[in-house]
């Protein structure tokens, strides 16, 4: 490209911006002008208390929702004993006694089943299924004197 002295070149200015309300004019931005104040704060506006509505599941969607969840997750421990311990609540024993002997083949969450079931067999005393899950619970803990005596128990109420 030819060389342009540098008296003839000319650099193109840029466009002015629009002017924006309440934002200082260009002199202000040099200093040229008198400092403008600063818009007044707004008032926090009070809390507004709102209404929460919690909706409960009923217990039979509830149930019915755990049990989906542990079919499709067999190795949820946890939701499994949540399983059974709602049965448990539900009335539906023995379906809650074989979702604790479940968890008891597995050899998962011994401790909190034989908890649960030495609380479980203070409600139904004469229930010899109960008897047995606990014997198993035994059993897997290692308390085989235990596990025995229960056993013999169960035996006997039958």
């Amino acid at each position: 490209p030819p060389e342009v002295p540098p008296e003839e070149l000319v650099i193109p200015s840029a466009p002015e911006a629009p002017a924006v309300p309440g934002a200082p004019e260009a002199e202000a931005v040099r200093g040229e002008a008198e400092e403008v104040a600063p818009p007044p704060a707004e008032e926090a506006a009070p809390p507004v208390a709102e209404k929460v509505v919690v909706e409960v599941e009923q217990p039979a969607e509830g149930l019915e929702g755990l049990r989906e969840y542990v079919r499709a997750h067999p190795r949820d421990h946890q939701a499994r004993l949540e399983l059974a311990r709602e049965l448990w609540r539900a009335g539906l024993y023995a379906d809650s006694l074989e979702a604790y002997s479940r968890l008891l083949r597995s050899g998962k969450q011994v401790e909190e089943v034989m908890a649960d079931m030495e609380v479980h067999l203070q409600e139904r005393p004469s229930d010899p299924a109960v008897r047995r899950v606990l014997g198993d619970a035994y059993m897997r803990a290692g308390r085989l004197a235990e596990a025995l005596e229960i056993y013999r128990e169960a035996l006997e109420s039958l």
